[in-house]
């Protein structure tokens, strides 16, 4: 298998048509990690490809080509943040005005409301090992962290999960 930065370099030296193979790599990764973020399938999709057309536009400032696929979601987290911002505010509260369902499902059954609540740098982890199936050197290098900085991560993330979990079955 060609390396991400073999790929780069063929891009830079002119063959365009190699971004695909790198968008292949990348796409239901990347638009699976936005959808973390955004909670809005058709909106995440939007982002995902607005993400690979800034990463194509400026592949020329990318340093390291190896670390693609970490500079590639540093594209979309900012993205991301950027799409928050500029969204309006009547959409942003939205959710949060309609009435929710009682339902007899408790919170608990649902781990996914617990995924959502940790803070981003325990979420991403989280999701790439469990959602992409990512081991904890390919979580490193695509965030950019050591392998140490990512298992403490998986582990206070998994901690944060249980003492959540706890909580609220003591409800």
């Amino acid at each position: 298998m060609v390396s991400d930065a073999e790929l780069v370099q063929k891009i830079l030296e002119g063959e365009q048509q190699v971004y695909e193979e790198l968008v292949r790599r990348y796409a239901i990764g990347l638009c699976g990690y936005i959808r973390q973020q955004i909670k809005n399938v058709s909106d995440a999709e939007d982002i995902s490809q607005e993400t690979f057309l800034k990463a194509y536009c400026h592949l020329t400032e990318l340093r390291n080509p190896s670390q693609f696929g970490s500079w590639l979601f540093r594209i979309a987290r900012n993205t991301c943040m950027d799409w928050n911002r500029k969204r309006p505010q009547s959409f942003q509260s939205l959710s949060n005005d309609i009435p929710q369902p009682e339902s007899s499902i408790s919170s608990v059954q649902n781990p996914w409301d617990c995924l959502n609540r940790l803070p981003e740098k325990y979420r991403i982890p989280l999701f790439l090992k469990h959602h992409q199936k990512f081991s904890c050197q390919e979580i490193a290098q695509n965030l950019n962290l050591s392998l140490p900085a990512v298992t403490k991560r998986l582990s206070r993330a998994y901690q944060m999960i249980r003492n959540e979990l706890k909580n609220q079955e003591e409800l």
